[in-house]
């Protein structure tokens, strides 16, 4: 119901990012009933699937990571050919690492890629919280360092669509926010009172 009346306030009305966060409510409201436990439900299909979900929200928190990663691969070949070609060193390893564009492209839709996966495995990890962890706090250091990962991507993205920023400065927002997730990989997991990934 919020995702159709969305689509028809925003088909009237054209308002910007309202589909966006009606469909994110409506996905949260969608995962929270759908993995809650129900007292009809027996036990064994509640657990059954409370593992699913929190393996989907692993899963995508992973894919989403690998993109990020690939992403920031181009944006590191793209600063190298860019000094390359800065320094006028031509040679055939230049041509090797492709073309500026073809790189930004890439690296850009990489990280299209990844920002909703990781959106999706946010909703669907803090529902699988809510309903598992005893005292669930959004404040725990991998739930905050994952929405900085997010809102960096985001704005990546916001720089490259809406205020058409591109070459250099582009890629080095990248690497930067790249550098978020190997904190939030590395170093938040140390500090988290439930990601113990060896459980």
């Amino acid at each position: 119901m919020i995702v159709s009346l969305s689509l028809l306030i925003n088909w009237f009305f054209r308002v910007d990012f309202f589909v966006f966060f009606a469909n994110v409510l409506g996905f949260s409201i969608m995962a929270i009933n759908l993995f809650a436990t129900r007292e009809q439900a027996s036990s064994l299909l509640t657990e059954q699937l409370m593992s699913e979900l929190s393996i989907i929200h692993i899963t995508m928190a992973f894919l989403s990571y690998g993109a990020f990663s690939l992403s920031f691969i181009f944006s590191i070949m793209y600063l190298i050919v860019y000094q390359m070609l800065k320094g006028k060193k031509w040679s055939k390893r230049l041509r090797r690492f492709g073309d500026l564009s073809q790189l930004e492209k890439l690296s850009y839709l990489c990280s299209v890629l990844g920002v909703p996966l990781l959106l999706l495995s946010l909703i669907l990890g803090i529902v699988w919280a809510m309903l598992k962890v005893d005292q669930f706090s959004l404040f725990d250091a991998k739930v905050i360092i994952s929405f900085f990962v997010l809102g960096a991507y985001s704005t990546y993205l916001y720089q490259k669509v809406a205020r058409e920023m591109e070459g250099r400065s582009l890629a080095l927002w990248n690497v930067a926010a790249f550098l978020i997730v190997l904190i939030n990989v590395f170093l938040s997991g140390t500090f988290s009172e439930f990601h113990f990934w060896y459980v």
